[in-house]
């Protein structure tokens, strides 16, 4: 196989297992206090909270519990049309997960045919082979209900009490929930948490960022909902990684294809990234799949491929935000300065602008994602980088 293909599927984005931690960085803190809650927390429901992309699915399958008598089990839901499906998805996955215990085995298929039953009755879906091994579902059209988010609850409150009875803690991750609603997740959380608050049980949401500020607002009496404090006993929030940080991860990725990677292409995908791995690893295989590489050919990935790669993904952006001349001579400006918003404004008044328009024109440029904020302050977005550099 070409070499070129070879650092695409090193730098392909997918979560970390045990089997590459090598390539993991700068989550150490967060490993170690998601390892604390598994192992020494009496119990109670835990939050992880980022943008998507920023490594919470990789925590999730780095952290352990300690001991025979501890296990975790990750449950990612799928089905996500409402409340109900929601939890009828976790069901049906943790009594999937459940069926390989020879004690449990009974009662988890029990739980199984009890969801296939009475989803297949509510939405009329077609349940087949696949359903059974990957629980996905096949619409077709509501008939009358049959049951509701109590007897779905109690199918859980069942599963859980023989699961606590077989080992002394138990940790259930619960990922993908981060792509919903913020309001839809808040109902979700209060919904469970009479289930969720057992001893010996802890249960770990993957939550989106905007759950976090209102977590943070709920502590300070000043949220919105004011019951997060209620339900959730710590948030874990995964900050943006520095440029250095993005840098380390592609450079532990591509070890032994070094030669293949100019060290500005490695620079100009970080800064494109914004501090998500995500991001960066998407420019790279962007610009790789863009080459025209034959079996025997030997291409280096520069910084131009980078740009070249990524240019009509910022134009595009750039066409959407609707600047105006001002706005975008602002932008423009600052594209290689970070600090302080007063900072920024006063850059720009040194640059031309009046101050009234400095102001008004930093409050949108933030509004709209394309002035950011950093661990040093804020900056030009990097999704910006290719239309700017020219």
């Amino acid at each position: 196989m070409n070499e070129l293909m070879l650092l695409a599927q090193r730098i392909e984005d997918a979560p970390l297992t045990m089997k590459n931690k090598v390539f993991f960085v700068n989550r150490e803190r967060e490993l170690g206090i998601l390892n604390n809650l598994a192992r020494f927390s009496p119990g109670g429901i835990f939050g992880v909270a980022s943008e998507t992309g920023m490594g919470k699915t990789t925590l999730f399958n780095l952290f352990g519990t300690a001991g025979n008598k501890n296990k975790k089990f990750i449950i990612s839901i799928t089905e996500k049309d409402s409340k109900k499906n929601i939890v009828a998805d976790l069901i049906y996955k943790f009594a999937s997960l459940l069926e390989r215990e020879n004690k449990l085995h009974d009662l988890a298929s029990s739980a199984k045919r009890f969801i296939i039953e009475e989803i297949n009755s509510e939405t009329s879906v077609s349940v087949g082979g696949n359903f059974v091994v990957s629980g996905t579902l096949t619409r077709g059209k509501s008939k009358a209900q049959r049951f509701n988010i109590y007897s779905l609850k109690e199918r859980l409150k069942e599963l859980l009490s023989n699961v606590l009875d077989l080992y002394e803690r138990c940790v259930i991750v619960i990922d993908e929930i981060d792509k919903e609603k913020k309001e839809d997740v808040v109902v979700i959380l209060d919904s469970l948490k009479d289930v969720l608050n057992v001893e010996g049980l802890v249960v770990i949401f993957a939550l989106p960022f905007v759950i976090y500020r209102e977590y943070i607002k709920d502590r300070l009496h000043k949220g919105e909902f004011g019951n997060l404090e209620n339900i959730l006993k710590e948030m874990v929030f995964l900050e943006p990684m520095t440029q250095s940080q993005i840098e380390e991860i592609i450079w532990k990725r591509i070890k032994g294809f070094e030669e293949l990677v100019e060290e500005e292409a490695v620079k100009t995908a970080a800064r494109f990234s914004d501090g998500n791995p995500r991001e960066a690893l998407w420019a790279l295989n962007r610009a790789i799949f863009r080459q025209k590489v034959s079996s025997s050919s030997t291409v280096k990935i520069t910084k131009t491929m980078i740009l070249d790669g990524i240019k009509d993904f910022s134009e595009e952006a750039l066409a959407e935000a609707k600047l105006s001349e001002q706005q975008l001579k602002a932008v423009k400006s600052l594209k290689d300065y970070e600090g302080s918003r007063n900072e920024i404004i006063n850059y720009l008044k040194s640059n031309g602008f009046a101050h009234s328009t400095a102001y008004d024109i930093v409050a949108r440029l933030e509004e709209k994602a394309i002035l950011i904020r950093g661990k040093m302050g804020y900056r030009i977005s990097g999704k910006f980088s290719s239309v700017l550099s020219e």
